[in-house]
């Protein structure tokens, strides 16, 4: 098997030179920076420092947030909402000495977890079930396209669960189109929803490893994984230690069907999330059957956000909101050519676009590198 689809810069090229082929029409102007009443930025791995042909090269991952001033809610934002400057020991870098975001080459693994329990059409009115494959491939495509929008690479992969777990098999079959493929699932009120987060958990782990004749994938100190979890239920299989069942299925596309020996325990799956902190986990969980209290602690886990979703019309609004905080993470750089030894101060300072007097900022200390 293939456990996953590349996408890479060329893809995007592809779709912008589609997209400017189109009909006449007055180009559109940049859009405008959103009104926040605050900022908040907060790093998301830890500050990388080489020294690189007698030069330190700084390498961050950043989320910066702010609260609108319409909703009042603490939202992502994205490049064209804030300015960054950075700081060492207190001076500012200038410009040439910053890094492009292609240059720090921060790779994306992301991957879907979806229920596909009997509940999803037969519980909500209207049916949850083909909404959420919409919402979800919707979902995916936008993350991977605004992410090798800017010279990086995305790795993606999906599963989605009842009793069993069904992975596809190929990576043809993980196109994001196959989403909105998945088969109705049939009668029954099974769900193995830790098992299904623990299958795609392991995946996430080995594919950073590599090993098997297959090279680590986003690997590297800037390089991220992200794990979007939906469920609209409670898990009341994984405790089960049941026999291994496989079975190769080929309709609609190619897929295994497979349920595992091993049972997953909340605790467990909790404490394996904990020790991965590359690994983000946003759950969305749906409608008045779930565990609330479960889901924030798994989201919590993995450094991530639980959101819920009560109607099946907010659906596509919900999986928004998670693309927007999987794409609001920004790599920032910068090569300095001062020789840096003991203690140092590394700060960011990011200011609103649209009123340059609300800013915020984040200090990471390092130890400078001798030669």
């Amino acid at each position: 098997m293939h456990p996953v689809v590349v996408a890479r810069v060329v893809l995007t090229l592809g779709v912008v030179l589609l997209a400017a082929c189109g009909g006449g029409g007055e180009t559109a102007g940049p859009a405008p920076a959103r009104p926040v009443a605050s900022l908040h930025v907060e790093p998301l791995a830890p500050l990388t420092v080489e020294l690189l042909d007698g030069r330190h090269v700084f390498r961050h991952l950043i989320v910066v947030r702010g609260v609108d001033t319409v909703s009042g809610q603490l939202e992502p934002l994205e490049a064209k909402d804030f300015d960054t400057e950075i700081l060492i020991d207190g001076a500012p870098l200038d410009s040439e000495s910053l890094l492009a975001e292609n240059e720090i080459d921060a790779d994306l693994m992301v991957s879907l977890v979806l229920d596909a329990s009997y509940s999803m059409v037969s519980d909500h009115s209207p049916r949850a079930f083909e909404p959420m494959l919409a919402a979800a491939r919707v979902s995916l495509e936008r993350i991977i396209q605004r992410w090798i929008s800017k010279g990086d690479t995305a790795f993606s992969s999906w599963i989605w669960f009842d009793d069993y777990i069904y992975d596809p098999w190929q990576a043809a079959d993980y196109a994001a189109e196959n989403i909105t493929r998945i088969p109705a699932p049939p009668a029954g009120t099974d769900t193995r929803l830790f098992g299904a987060m623990d299958f795609m958990l392991a995946r996430h782990q080995q594919l950073r490893a590599g090993g098997g004749g297959q090279p680590p994938l986003a690997a590297g100190p800037v390089d991220r994984h992200v794990m979007i979890v939906f469920t609209d239920g409670t898990d009341n299989r994984s405790h089960f230690a049941e026999p291994v069942a496989t079975q190769l299925r080929t309709s609609p596309f190619a897929h295994e069907r497979s349920r595992p020996a091993q049972p997953t325990s909340l605790a467990a799956l909790e404490a394996r999330l904990q020790a991965l902190d590359y690994l983000a986990v946003y759950v969305i969980g749906f409608g008045s059957s779930i565990q609330a209290a479960d889901l924030e602690r798994l989201a919590a886990a993995a450094n991530g956000q639980f959101i819920r979703a009560d109607a099946t019309s907010e659906l596509p609004a919900v999986f928004d909101t998670i693309s927007r905080q999987v794409t609001a993470i920004r790599e920032i750089g910068a090569r300095d050519p001062r020789p840096l030894r003991g203690p140092h101060e590394f700060r960011v300072v990011v200011r609103s676009r649209h009123d340059a007097r609300i800013t915020a900022s984040v200090m990471t200390p390092f130890t400078g590198l001798t030669r």
